[in-house]
């Protein structure tokens, strides 16, 4: 399957009535909808490894039942949306692999079930949020070969995260 994103579209809809497993590596081109956030039943979208540009729509916040998300491989830019903690549902964030900037929202500690973060290879800066040592279920956090500097909080470091690759 190839395509281009739009609004509206029947992969749009696809996607937004059940996990699709064929939405990857599809060479789906142009950015993700800006009101992909209306799409309230959206809950497992895998759209990894495809051609997706733009950056993350700050409406992705507005998707309470999203419980995965899988970006993974595309070229997404930008940052991530501030308020990426109001994703209460997710359990799962795989962004790595993009052209992502800016730095590592402190919202994301209030995901609580958030077990695995994947950050890797994009172009985030700054530093790993002290608040992400105190998220109880944070099992794999990998930000690694980014731009990100300073120190490790004792926090993370005495956290439940057992899977840092390169931290």
């Amino acid at each position: 399957m190839e395509g281009h994103f739009r609004s509206h579209s029947a992969l749009y809809f696809q996607l937004a009535l059940r996990p699709n497993p064929r939405s990857h590596r599809n060479r789906i081109t142009g950015e993700l909808p800006s009101d992909i956030g209306r799409v309230h039943r959206l809950t497992v979208p895998n759209i990894t490894d495809n051609l997706i540009s733009g950056k993350i729509p700050p409406s992705i916040t507005n998707l309470s039942s999203l419980m995965h998300l899988d970006l993974r491989n595309n070229r997404i830019t930008d940052e991530i949306p501030r308020d990426f903690g109001q994703l209460t549902m997710l359990s799962r964030a795989l962004i790595n692999r993009n052209q992502i900037e800016g730095t590592i929202p402190d919202s994301i500690s209030k995901i609580h079930r958030l077990a695995d973060l994947a950050l890797s290879l994009n172009w985030l800066s700054s530093t790993i949020p002290e608040s992400l040592g105190r998220m109880a279920v944070l099992g794999t956090l990998n930000p690694d070969s980014n731009r990100i500097s300073g120190y490790i909080s004792a926090s993370l470091l005495a956290s439940s995260v057992s899977n840092c690759p390169d931290l």
